[in-house]
Formats: C-alpha cells, sequence, structure tokens
C-alpha cells in the first residue's frame, strides 16, 4: 500500500505536490507538539512534588529574615556573652592597674613625664622625650576613660544570650540544608525561587502548546482536504492512462481502480490510504491488487502503471512480464519496455522472441551441470549471436528462415527506437 501511494503521488500536479509538501510539513509539527504535550502531562506529577520541595525551602529561608553578614555579627556577640565575668574581671584588673593601684602606671607616667620636664630646660633631646610622654599619656587616658565606659555598659543578660544562641542555631540548620553561611543560603534561596517561576509558567506553556496543537490539527485537515483532492484527480489520470495499456497488454477485459480508505486518523502521508483494485477477468469484482492479480498480470500491470505515473527507481526488473501472452501481446509489451528504458535502466527475463528484440543489450542466461553441481552462467552476445538466439526463440533451430525473422524483429525495433528519439 505504501508503493501505491508513491505510485499514485507522482502523478500529482504542482499545487498537488505543494499540498503533499504543506501536509507533511502541518503533520511533522503536530507530532513534535503533541510530544512535547505528552511529556508535560507525564512529567506533571512530579513537576508538582518538586514546587512543592521548592516552594517549602523558598518559605523556610524568607521566615528567617536572613541580613548578610548577621551570623558573623550574631558570633562576636555570643562569645562576649558566654564569657561576660571573664571580660569584666580582666577590664577591671586593667582599670586598678592604670589608676587605681598604689602606685598605678598613670601616677608612674606623670612621675616620667616631670622627670623630663626638668631635663628638658637644659636638653632639647629631653624636652622632645617629655613632649612625646605627654601624648602617650593622653592615648593611655584616653583608654582608661573608654575601659570605664565599657565596663559600666556591661550586664550579664540570660535572656540575650538565648536568644543569640536560639538565632545562630537556626541559620546553623539552614546552612546545613542549603549552604555554608548565609550568603549561600540566600544564594539557594534565589535559584529556587527562579525554578519556582519557571515550573509554574509549565501551564502557561501547555496552553500555548494546546492552542498550537489545535490551530495544526486544523492545518493537517485543511492541507489534507486539498492532497486528498489532488489525489483523486490524479487517481482518474492514472485510471484512465492504465486502461488502454491494459487492452494492448491482452488484458481487455481488466479493470483498474484507486480506492481511497479515511485513515481513523491523520498519518505522515494524508488523511486516507490508497489501495489499487483491479480484476483481470470480465465478471470477477475488484480486489486487492496483491491478493488477485497473477505474477504474469502483476507484472503487465506494473508495466503499465510505470509507463504512465514514472518510476523513482533508477533500475526496474521484469519477470514473468511476457506469461500467458504471444503476438500482438508480446510486441505491445516490448514496445513499452523500451519505452521505459529511456528513462531508467530496464532489465527483463523473456523467453519471448517479440519482447526480447526490443532490448539495447542481450545477455543469454543457462542453467549447465558442472562438477557435480549446477551453474548458471550468463553471457553477453554480440550482433551475429543476438540475431542467432532470437531465431532459436522463434523455431528452435537459428534456421536461415528463422534468422530472417529475427533480422526483421530487430530492425523493427531499431526503427522505433529510432522514432522515438527524434
Amino acid at each position: 500500500p505504501d508503493e501505491q501511494r508513491v505510485q499514485l503521488d507522482r502523478l500529482l500536479d504542482d499545487a498537488g505536490r505543494d499540498s503533499l509538501a504543506r501536509y507533511r510539513e502541518a503533520f511533522a509539527a503536530l507530532r513534535d507538539t503533541e510530544v512535547k504535550l505528552d511529556r508535560l502531562t507525564a512529567a506533571a506529577r512530579d513537576r508538582e512534588r518538586q514546587l512543592d520541595l521548592l516552594r517549602f525551602q523558598r518559605d523556610e529561608i524568607d521566615a528567617a529574615r536572613l541580613e548578610p553578614g548577621e551570623d558573623d555579627r550574631l558570633g562576636v556577640e555570643a562569645e562576649s556573652l558566654r564569657h561576660h565575668e571573664r571580660i569584666v574581671q580582666g577590664v577591671g584588673r586593667a582599670l586598678a592597674a592604670l589608676a587605681e593601684a598604689e602606685p598605678n602606671a598613670l601616677e608612674l607616667l606623670a612621675e616620667a613625664r616631670r622627670g623630663l620636664d626638668d631635663a628638658g630646660r637644659h636638653s632639647r633631646a629631653a624636652a622632645t622625650l617629655a613632649d612625646e610622654l605627654r601624648e602617650a599619656m593622653a592615648s593611655v587616658e584616653a583608654v582608661h576613660a573608654e575601659a570605664e565606659n565599657y565596663v559600666s555598659g556591661l550586664e550579664l543578660d540570660p535572656a540575650r544570650l538565648d536568644a543569640v544562641e536560639a538565632r545562630l542555631a537556626r541559620i546553623d540548620r539552614l546552612a546545613r540544608k542549603y549552604g555554608d553561611g548565609i550568603d549561600a543560603i540566600l544564594a539557594f534561596r534565589e535559584r529556587a525561587a527562579a525554578e519556582i517561576e519557571s515550573l509554574e509558567n509549565a501551564d502557561a506553556s501547555r496552553e500555548a502548546l494546546e492552542r498550537r496543537r489545535d490551530a495544526l490539527r486544523a492545518d493537517v485537515e485543511a492541507t489534507g482536504g486539498s492532497l486528498s483532492a489532488r489525489r483523486r484527480a490524479a487517481a482518474r489520470e492514472l485510471e484512465a492512462g492504465t486502461a488502454p495499456l491494459l487492452a494492448r497488454l491482452e488484458m481487455p477485459d481488466a479493470r483498474f481502480e484507486v480506492q481511497f480508505e479515511a485513515a481513523s486518523e491523520p498519518t505522515a502521508h494524508g488523511l486516507e490510504r490508497v489501495r489499487f483494485f483491479f480484476s483481470a477477468n470480465p465478471g470477477e469484482p475488484l480486489g486487492p491488487l496483491a491478493q488477485v492479480a497473477s505474477g504474469g498480470e502483476l507484472s503487465r500491470l506494473m508495466l503499465a502503471l510505470h509507463v504512465v505515473g514514472g518510476s523513482d527507481a533508477t533500475t526496474l526488473v521484469f519477470d514473468e512480464v511476457d506469461a500467458g501472452i504471444g503476438g500482438r501481446a508480446a510486441r505491445a509489451v516490448g514496445e513499452l519496455l523500451q519505452q521505459l528504458g529511456r528513462d531508467h535502466q530496464v532489465l527483463v527475463v523473456t523467453h519471448l522472441p517479440q519482447v526480447a528484440a526490443f532490448g539495447d543489450r542481450h545477455v543469454h542466461v543457462v542453467k549447465q551441470e558442472a562438477a557435480g553441481r549446477t551453474v548458471v552462467r550468463v553471457r553477453p552476445l554480440d550482433a551475429p549471436a543476438r540475431v542467432d538466439e532470437l531465431a532459436r526463440m522463434l523455431s528452435g533451430l537459428p534456421s536461415e528462415a528463422a534468422r530472417r525473422n529475427a533480422h526483421e524483429l530487430l530492425d523493427a525495433a531499431a526503427k522505433r527506437r529510432t522514432a522515438a528519439s527524434t
């Protein structure tokens, strides 16, 4: 059936070939769209599960209200809160050493400055050292003041420590899931949000694909309808061209018909299936070609179909094309084979001299026994050998009368070949 459709499509006119090309393009686009829709449908359940997970992850991070650098700041604060007593004690010892103990650092520095001041009245170098020490004392006094302020502001707040540690623990739990540190967690959140948007847009993609599928279906139906009309016109041409050829081939009562069977769904080649029906004898109903034609009938019908519609094959082989015929029909077969040979390489196996005479080249095929085996030998024939073999086919022996008849057959074929070429 596929080859029958191809044979018919060779007779499509330009508009028909254009319809066929547009149909195939629309059908391919439709199938591609349907495949994409099937994939979206199959993935819908997984997509919903993935969306649920991503939304949970995004919402969990958003609920934490993280701030960049927050984990570092909280870590420093937690360290201070955990060691409050040691900090107070350490700063207290520093304050005592600076100003409260006897002696203390500030008193000793003041005594040293006075000594340098006395010396500085008589020495420029000592005066310079006195100035430097004075600056150093100012720095020490500033440290003392800041330490006093710092220690006075230190209060032991267990509730704050609990809050900071709870916050750090929450950040740590998120870090174990989504990345090392707040920056990594927030980056994960952005990726999740982007994927959520993409997956949520899948519904929009599905709707767009469904609209495209519906439009392509309409296009397939429209171009398929146009293609069907063109095929029916080509079928009438094929039927009309084949009928007189079948009569020439000794099948005057044969009927050939192209039938169309609507497909339940559009196919890659159209909206219908093409089938060739045939009846060789009067009173016999038409039947599918492959089921009702004999080997010889099929060969002759295919010869007629190729003459009318041509062939995409470069080489055509005919066997039994002359079965059950002779005389005028055999000559018609030879003429049609010769006509096909103008555009194709045609190989013919024949036992009829009327058919063989139309060949451009001849080879003789014979079975022989050699060393206990049967072998097939093929021998190319030159011009005299062609005459002899045709004479044997005519009378069994290459008599002079048979040779004259063979010459007549070859001359007639040559004249027809020359007339066709001009």
